[in-house]
């Protein structure tokens, strides 16, 4: 099995909470929990901040929250690894059920970022999709984030306890040096004490956090569960 430092990872998604001044102050808020804590938490911030909070976080880590399957250079509008990397972050998302690639495009990704040492944490919507992202691309890690559990109140490892075990087991077969990351639904600090006692080394959350009335209160407390 592939072992880590366990993490929470924090998606900032568009929401305008997180836009701006906002973004800013979220993730300076992690950078502090992170210090104060020692707790390992990644901030994806909105990709107009990515290198202003990548250069800034000291003690949290940046990733992007999306790269596009293209090489550097004319390219209007779209996100290389190669830019995500020039940035200062250290990792990107890709294939967030709200962003979703095809699987050669998936596989660009991976591929262009472990050549230039940028870690990517591949979102998959199911237990097969999963596995075969571990298993045939070998990325940094996977996120397991059933769609309909997302931004829905009710954590995954409520609602499919089973099936996350069964991918932590799995992962840790047949894809044993790719990190197994849990999300979809996580909301509260019990959320994330399952997660971790169900075998997760990561846990991936985004408008718990956002849209929280005290959230550094709330991650304070989720910081203390890894």
């Amino acid at each position: 099995m592939h072992f880590v430092e366990k993490f929470i990872a924090l998606n900032l998604k568009a929401y305008p909470e997180s836009a701006g001044e906002g973004g800013l102050r979220l993730s300076r808020l992690a950078d502090e929990i992170a210090a104060d804590t020692d707790a390992k938490i990644i901030v994806c911030p909105q990709p107009q901040q990515l290198e202003l909070i990548a250069r800034e976080l000291k003690h949290a880590t940046a990733f992007a929250q999306h790269a596009d399957a293209v090489d550097a250079g004319a390219k209007t509008g779209w996100l290389p690894v190669e830019s995500v990397k020039a940035s200062g972050a250290q990792g990107t998302l890709v294939n967030h059920s709200e962003h979703r690639l095809k699987r050669e495009e998936v596989e660009f990704v991976v591929e262009k970022a472990k050549l230039i040492g940028l870690r990517v944490m591949v979102c998959a919507a199911d237990l097969d999709e999963s596995l075969a992202f571990a298993v045939d691309l070998q990325p940094w890690a996977v996120a397991y984030e059933p769609p309909k559990l997302i931004g829905s109140g009710i954590s995954v490892s409520t609602a499919q306890p089973e099936i996350v075990e069964k991918f932590v087991q799995r992962m840790g077969n047949e894809a044993p040096d790719v990190v197994p990351v849990v999300g979809a639904g996580v909301t509260t600090v019990a959320d994330v004490k399952k997660c971790f006692e169900l075998g997760a080394d990561g846990v991936l959350l985004a408008s718990a956090f956002v849209k929280s009335k005290d959230p550094a209160a709330l991650l304070k407390e989720m910081a203390a569960q890894v």
